[in-house]
């Protein structure tokens, strides 16, 4: 709900998603719900289907998704709510069910990327390793998870319900130890993500929306 050039961020988060053909979404709460539920309503007023989990207790980004695993198709996108990008979720989409891939992330270069999910890969795209948040002097690479990723459904098997488990913390790491296989898709040129998690992300957001 943070303003971003005059609008709050999931609204610009669900503009997006329509514009690639998204129509149903489902949306994880816990902080201040009714903030979210009042402005969003059953979504249709913004031309898609809204659907809510409330989480009486945080359960990371995977323990949260697992919440929605009966409603979610086989094949299913993750969009972080503190993420404004401009990337082709198309594009991403595409390149998921070209590779065949269990997961496929959306990844960009980060100046700090110790702050964020490391990700290395091949000359294919297939990952080799994800670590979140290493330490500073242990990153190997500027290449970082961007929070927008899409998902085969069978991965939530590896997520319990109503336990906290997160992607990048849990999932992805298991998902490479037992051989699954994770593709990375870098941005293109003209495209961005900004984090608005931090002052210095929210600044930059709001300056990139004015252009």
């Amino acid at each position: 709900m943070v303003d971003v050039g005059g609008v709050p961020l999931i609204a610009r988060t669900i503009a997006a998603l329509r514009r690639h053909g998204f129509s149903r979404l489902y949306v994880n709460l816990h902080y201040m719900p009714d903030a979210v539920t009042e402005y969003l309503g059953d979504g249709s007023r913004f031309g898609v289907e809204v659907r809510y989990s409330r989480e009486s207790k945080l359960l990371g980004s995977a323990g949260g998704t697992k919440q929605f695993e009966r409603f979610l198709p086989q094949t299913f996108l993750v969009a972080y709510g503190d993420v404004l990008t401009n990337a082709d979720i198309g594009r991403l989409w595409h390149s998921h069910a070209l590779a065949q891939a269990d997961a496929t992330l959306l990844v960009h270069r980060s100046e700090r990327p110790w702050e964020c999910g490391v990700v290395e890969f091949d000359e294919d795209g297939c990952v080799t390793s994800l670590v979140e948040k290493p330490a500073r002097n242990a990153v190997t690479s500027d290449w970082v998870n961007s929070g927008v990723f899409v998902l085969d459904r069978s991965v939530l098997d590896l997520v319990a319900l109503g336990e906290n488990c997160d992607f990048s913390f849990d999932v992805f790491p298991a998902m490479l130890e037992a051989g699954r296989r994770i593709v990375a898709v870098p941005l293109a040129p003209d495209e961005y993500v900004i984090d608005i998690g931090t002052p210095a992300g929210l600044e930059s957001a709001r300056v990139r929306v004015s252009r």
